[in-house]
């Protein structure tokens, strides 16, 4: 929310118009909001994707009507639906936070709490819930580990629960 508040007031600043559209987590309202937005001539168009899969989808739009397109947050690979496994060259140009940085404050606090609680580290638990097909939530979710680890006096953690989300149906 606090990226769209500002790319709309820079967008004014600059005398661009600028549409924003949430597209919560429905994949179908990407793609027919991506449609739209081509009918209506957009030039470009600036995505935060909730399902990598669609990626390709959106891209080839894009591509079709000659319209620019940047990535907000999430990656989006062009050759296919996700991007973890996709190369670097294939990659939609992304603008957005640093899930590296951000990972890392989190993992610092969290170090922080742990130690403030006094935890004995072989009777705690801690269950990691994210959506591992997000390359942005693995970058975040690895330097948030590594610095957990490192606020603990450098020794691995090894009673982490990597839990998949959403889960298998």
């Amino acid at each position: 929310m606090d990226e769209a508040a500002g790319a709309k007031a820079r967008a004014a600043e600059l005398g661009a118009d600028l549409k924003v559209v949430n597209l919560g987590n429905d994949a179908n309202k990407t793609v027919s909001e991506v449609q739209s937005a081509i009918a209506r001539k957009s030039d470009g168009l600036i995505i935060v994707v909730p399902d990598p899969a669609v990626g390709q989808q959106v891209v080839q739009t894009a591509r079709d009507a000659r319209a620019a397109l940047l990535t907000a947050d999430d990656q989006v690979c062009t050759s296919g639906p996700s991007p973890a496994q996709c190369a670097a060259s294939d990659l939609v140009p992304r603008i957005g936070f640093s899930g590296r940085q951000m990972g890392r404050q989190v993992g610092q606090r969290a170090a922080e709490e742990f130690k403030k609680a006094g935890w004995n580290p072989a009777d705690t638990r801690i269950i990691s819930a994210w959506k591992q097909d997000v390359t942005v939530f693995g970058d975040r979710v690895k330097a948030a580990k590594d610095a957990f680890d490192q606020g603990r006096a450098g020794s691995a953690y090894d009673n982490i629960i990597d839990v998949l989300t959403p889960p298998p149906v």
